[in-house]
């Protein structure tokens, strides 16, 4: 979360912003542009607003001329692929949720919040469901932050109080919060005191809708456990899976763009293990080489990539198998890949 610092650096935002003068005055009303000595006609009607960018996380004077209204996603929750049992579960507890009428009234605030567990492997799912279906399924504004930008000094007090800023916006403004990376929050650790406090932060003291998601949890801490209002797992895609996948990314390109047949795309990429986003990204990429190209899709471009992808995959696929290698001083390093973490760990021989 940048803070601002008194300067207005022209830029072009393509992003979603919230316009709300009143909290940016709240908040940096040191650095609140001071109008009192100028004329009164020309601040009845400014060109510009204070706003929040959501994709820069950052405050920024908008001009009024290029701001449009949100165009909201039709049927975000049929786009989300999870069980149906999961997303009827899902979709009744963030669209039946209600925030304070007295946003900045914390009293209020007190254990009324909505916390999503999202964990599985890279690229199953989890940003998507929160990104697609949760913010855009509920109309609301979707404020994504992760341990790396709210640890940046890595200072115990900023952490603490970017964590704080960002619950205090988006309780303000009934936005969904989504917390990557969020290990810290769900392990538990010697230091009881200070991962509770912070546990607190998220769980206790917030009212609106946040999901936290992660890769792996080695230890679940319990006060945590017991804070969290649904779970849900998320795993590589089986066949039925990758198939509604593999449509859903095809069918989203209109006609005039593409000669696919469906039913031959499907037949030969069907079988290829691949993960959602590796879907998503194998389609935008070959659609870019199309368009390069000032052709429609077709299928050899899929093809094309996906060449490319498994040759890659293949040469990534030797570091998860277990090798050892001795160093000069007798130590055997054993290297393992677990999910998008490597890691070492060193082992002694007698």
């Amino acid at each position: 979360m940048a803070e601002f610092d008194g300067v207005w650096i022209p830029y072009t935002e393509l992003g979603r912003v919230i316009l709300n003068q009143k909290t940016f005055q709240e908040h940096q009303h040191s650095n609140a542009c001071r109008v009192q000595d100028k004329a009164p006609d020309p601040l009845c009607c400014p060109p510009y607003g204070y706003g929040f960018s959501l994709s820069r996380k950052e405050w920024g004077l908008f001009f009024i001329d290029s701001i449009e209204n949100v165009k909201w996603k039709e049927n975000a929750w049929d786009s989300l692929i999870i069980g149906d049992h999961e997303k009827l579960v899902l979709q009744s507890l963030v669209t039946s949720h209600s925030y304070p009428e007295d946003a900045r009234d914390q009293s209020l605030q007190k254990g009324k919040g909505l916390v999503v567990l999202l964990h599985g492997l890279p690229g199953s799912g989890k940003t998507l469901t929160a990104e697609t279906a949760a913010a855009e399924g509920s109309k609301r504004a979707l404020m994504m932050t992760s341990l790396g930008e709210l640890n940046k000094s890595n200072k115990p007090a900023s952490f603490e109080f970017r964590l704080k800023l960002v619950l205090r916006y988006a309780t303000t403004w009934s936005a969904v919060v989504l917390m990557d990376e969020a290990d810290v929050f769900l392990e538990a650790r010697e230091d009881h005191g200070d991962t509770s406090h912070r546990n607190a932060l998220v769980a206790k003291y917030f009212s609106g809708i946040v999901f936290l998601t992660t890769n792996r949890i080695k230890s679940f801490d319990k006060a945590m456990k017991s804070r969290i209002h649904l779970a849900l797992e998320y795993t590589p895609p089986g066949l039925g899976t990758r198939e509604r996948l593999w449509v859903q990314n095809l069918t989203s390109i209109s006609s005039e763009e593409t000669s696919v047949d469906l039913d031959e795309a499907i037949n030969a990429f069907l079988l290829v293990k691949m993960n959602g986003r590796e879907i998503a990204n194998a389609v935008h990429t070959a659609r870019t080489i199309a368009r390069f190209q000032k052709r429609p899709l077709e299928i050899e471009h899929i093809e094309m990539v996906l060449d490319v992808w498994k040759r890659f995959d293949e040469s990534v696929s030797k570091t998860r198998k277990i090798s050892t290698h001795t160093t000069d001083n007798g130590v055997h390093l054993v290297m393992q890949r677990t999910n998008s973490i490597l890691e070492e760990e060193g082992t002694f021989n007698s």
